[in-house]
């Protein structure tokens, strides 16, 4: 047998576990128990009703917190103000300015020498090279004059090109600014259209944390019947052992608490909910009622946010919301069947 506290293995029959000094509970114990409480848990299908009830309420609370938790996601994703940049103006002169004059310069020297050359373009490139080579400007009578007339196109054509890119860059700035501010209007529309589906996503968190309380005040009156030992009553333990006794594995809770320790002594299941949750593959074969559980409950979570999604991209009412209120009339329901049946076991 093994310690319900802390999973150590103990000698049959022994009353107390040497590793954390709590008494152990043993078939007999067991036994005697059930049947002082006025609870219908004195065979194993009255104990199976009573672990289904278990189970149902467990599910609907993980299922409820799941469904919280994502809907919380869309919130912090909903309804924050984009950063942009404000447009900056470049400094365009400087540049086109020196490309100009270089290319004007240029361009109105070689026509000035080509006017001098009266028409003869390879007389006029001989001057030409042979100024570039400063063989001698001042044997050239007009030479000057063409330096002249290169240095007036130069600067002429450096202003014309810097005017035309102040103005090019003057209405790119401007477009820009246009932009900017449309950005700027349309990102405040989204913001504020986020905030109110936001609105609508809390009143969902509100019923389904109502919803909870619910299920917490049934859960609560359902385990002070007494018939769970407390450390099994959550989740994982309470799916483990309905799944021992529907498949006829075992026929007593002690038997059933000495091998769910057992196969976490031995590592056969997993015990942590996070765990399980990021290792859902894992668990198909030996925890595979908890992998359905857990597969249902995020189906049912994922199809109230999905339409939530659907109803907010089309603006419509989150009240219609039809999965997330045929959900919470399950749960209603739920609880109204298991309060009967506290009911029926406090007689």
């Amino acid at each position: 047998m093994y310690c319900s506290s802390c999973g150590t293995q103990l000698p049959d029959g022994a009353q107390f576990c040497h590793h954390c000094g709590n008494k152990t509970v043993s078939d007999s114990i067991s036994s005697v128990t059930v049947s002082e409480r006025n609870v219908p848990a004195a065979n194993v299908k009255e104990i199976k009703k009573y672990l289904a009830c278990a189970k149902r309420l467990e599910t609907h609370k993980y299922t409820i917190v799941e469904t919280y938790n994502q809907l919380q996601g869309r919130i912090d994703r909903l309804g924050h103000p984009r950063s942009f940049n404000y447009p900056q103006r470049k400094d365009s002169f400087k540049g086109p300015f020196i490309a100009g004059a270089v290319l004007f310069f240029i361009l109105g020297f070689f026509i000035s020498l080509f006017v001098l050359a009266e028409g003869d373009f390879s007389r006029a490139v001989e001057i030409f090279f042979c100024l570039i080579l400063v063989v001698t400007l001042i044997s050239l009578p007009d030479g000057l004059i063409c330096l002249g007339v290169g240095i007036g196109s130069g600067i002429a054509g450096g202003i014309l090109f810097g005017i035309l890119a102040v103005m090019k860059e003057h209405s790119r700035h401007r477009d820009e600014i246009k932009k900017y501010n449309k950005a700027l209007s349309d990102d405040k529309k989204r913001v504020e259209r986020e905030l109110k589906q936001i609105e609508f996503l809390k009143k969902q968190q509100d019923e389904l944390r109502e919803k909870y309380n619910d299920v917490e005040k049934v859960m609560e009156k359902f385990y002070a019947l007494n018939v769970i030992y407390p450390k099994y009553r959550d989740l994982i333990p309470i799916v483990t052992f309905y799944e021992y006794f529907e498949s006829g594995r075992h026929t007593t809770l002690t038997d059933a608490y000495n091998k769910y320790e057992d196969e976490l002594l031995h590592k056969t299941i997993i015990q942590k909910l996070d765990v399980v949750i990021s290792q859902l593959e894992q668990i198909k074969r030996n925890q595979a009622a908890l992998y359905e559980v857990i597969m249902e409950s995020n189906s049912i979570a994922e199809r109230i946010c999905r339409q939530s999604d659907e109803l907010i991209a089309s603006n419509k009412i989150i009240e219609q919301n039809t999965a997330l209120a045929a959900y919470n009339a399950k749960i209603a329901a739920d609880n109204s069947t298991i309060n009967a049946y506290i009911n029926v076991c406090r007689l």
